[in-house]
């Protein structure tokens, strides 16, 4: 039954980044499409609005672990937060976000001894870097080093969610 579970979960990391993957080439056009029918202003808002939503829903679920375990998830969050809402583009904050979704998905799939979450730290830094070396090659994209760093960031984040809900 475990390994059923496995195969599941790692179907499902598959196919998350393969929709990461695959959506590239038409990511910038629907970005466009946002900016001039909603305007860079309340996309921004509506990005906070999805970012700031994860923390009570992780609060939530930490709360069943004991509060010092919740302050271990919610305070690096908080920390994350104060750093990404500032930044310039909303959709350099979503880099944050599904590499984070991605790095909780892959800690359940691998373990949590410490030779797996490296493992996960290793696996989420080769897809958040195979993702911005793929933009560097389509004509409406850039591949960029601090997106790089912003997925693994965000991955390392995730990581660090999934091992204190174990």
């Amino acid at each position: 039954m475990k390994l059923f579970r496995l195969q599941r979960i790692w179907i499902f990391i598959a196919l998350y980044i393969c929709a990461i993957y695959l959506t590239l080439p038409v990511m910038r056009f629907f970005l466009n499409y946002l900016y001039s029918t909603l305007g860079k202003e309340n996309l921004s808002i509506i990005t906070n609005i999805i970012l700031i939503s994860v923390l009570p829903f992780l609060a939530f679920l930490g709360i069943r672990k004991g509060i010092f375990k919740t302050l271990l998830i919610v305070i690096p969050i908080i920390v994350s937060l104060v750093f990404i809402l500032h930044m310039e583009r909303p959709e350099e904050r979503m880099h944050f976000l599904e590499y984070g979704v991605l790095g909780f998905m892959v800690t359940k799939a691998l373990g949590l001894r410490f030779k797996q979450v490296l493992l996960a730290v290793i696996f989420i830094s080769l897809a958040g870097s195979l993702d911005e070396f793929i933009q560097f090659f389509l004509p409406n994209r850039v591949g960029d080093l601090r997106d790089v760093v912003m997925n693994a960031a965000g991955g390392g984040l995730g990581i660090w969610v999934g091992w204190l809900l174990r």
